[in-house]
């Protein structure tokens, strides 16, 4: 689908830019972008340039409809993921807060990794108290997580951020608290 949607070139993307067809997409162009080695950075410009040019059609396509699916989500997610990679930290803060203000909260399987990354894009920037911030607030809601990876992730990122902020009192609670949730 990434193939044939770059091919299709950018004045018909409107004719076949469904949120599933978006999705197949951004993953394809994900995918490519991974496998092209480090001595190829043309190819990988061009890449990264075609993905920065789709996401904000999917952005668009699905303000438009008024419907926010789990896929686009999961997009945004994955792309921001890049983003980091390529260091990229304040657009993929952008990227996280837009699926933050969008919806992504409907989805207690995705929502929780997108508010760790959220927190992994602060603590790149130094903003340790805003990552505390954020990690605490997902804590208190573990009743909307319902991926049972996220919350050993959650403890972990919490954990470090407690230490790095200097609340070891709270970094031994959440020792215990993890624990206690696995055992």
């Amino acid at each position: 689908v990434h193939a044939v949607f770059r091919a299709v070139g950018p004045a018909d993307w409107g004719l076949y830019a469904t949120p599933e067809v978006l999705r197949q997409v951004v993953v394809g162009g994900l995918a490519r972008l991974r496998s092209l080695p480090p001595a190829a950075p043309g190819e990988r410009r061009r890449q990264r340039e075609f993905l920065e040019s789709v996401m904000p059609l999917f952005v668009a396509g699905c303000r438009e409809r008024g419907r926010f699916p789990r896929d686009f989500f999961r997009s945004l997610l994955d792309w921001s993921e890049s983003l980091v990679e390529a260091s990229r930290f304040s657009d993929a803060l952008v990227c996280c807060d837009t699926a933050l203000d969008l919806g992504a909260r409907a989805f207690p399987d995705v929502w929780p990794w997108v508010r760790l990354r959220r927190a992994q894009v602060l603590v790149l920037q130094g903003e340790l108290e805003e990552a505390h911030s954020t990690l605490m607030d997902t804590y208190r809601r573990l009743d909307l997580i319902s991926d049972r990876g996220a919350i050993p992730a959650l403890l972990d990122a919490l954990g470090r951020v407690s230490l790095e902020t200097r609340r070891a009192t709270e970094f031994k609670r959440l020792l215990f608290d993890g624990l206690r949730l696995f055992h």
